[in-house]
């Protein structure tokens, strides 16, 4: 199983199985009822993404150097550069996203239904 929207800047999300597996997940997966495949260009920008991925290393460190600086900065160990930061009120995360967003950092909150009532988070 897989994500296409974190991993590369894209949308959707993909699953790699056995024939069986597969024809099961489509029947029975609720999020599959109504599903479509995906779109030519989103197709295309994550083709693009893991191009770029596989081909500049240099950039995937700097990733890399940006996540063990807010490690550093904040105690907080990352196995991943999605880091969520568990605020708690869905109000105090939508504060907090404003706050950095007027300081040029796009850090979106992500509130209930997403995650249960009262561990709202900036990831």
């Amino acid at each position: 199983v897989g994500t296409l929207s974190k991993a590369v800047g894209q949308l959707g999300g993909f699953v790699c199985g056995s024939k069986d597996l597969c024809d099961y997940l489509t029947n029975t997966a609720r999020s599959m009822i109504y599903s479509t495949a995906l779109p030519a260009p989103i197709v295309s920008g994550a083709l693009a993404a893991l191009e770029v991925n596989a081909s500049e290393p240099l950039l995937r460190d700097a990733v890399w150097d940006r996540v063990r600086q807010l490690e550093s900065l904040t105690g907080v160990q990352a196995t991943s550069p999605i880091i969520p930061f568990i605020i708690g009120s869905s109000e105090a995360a939508m504060d907090a996203s404003r706050l950095l967003l007027r300081r040029g950092l796009h850090v979106p909150a992500i509130r209930p239904p997403t995650v249960k009532e009262g561990s709202a988070r900036l990831r």
